[in-house]
């Protein structure tokens, strides 16, 4: 399963994640557009996990 994450430089945990590159990319923008300064700081990355990581069984 192919995934998209909102993440910070240097911090090994997504800020948010999304089902499609476009929702990750307008929440980027959204940070962007009130920060702009932390433009480099702040990047959409695919991510690709395997249903049985995503889904809990219990």
């Amino acid at each position: 399963m192919k995934l998209f994450a909102l993440v910070e430089a240097d911090d090994p945990l997504a800020i948010d994640v999304f089902v499609n590159e476009k929702l990750a990319a307008e929440a980027l923008l959204d940070v962007l557009r009130d920060e702009p300064k932390w433009a480099p700081f702040f990047s959409v990355v695919e991510i690709e996990i395997s249903e049985s990581q995503f889904f809990c069984p219990n």
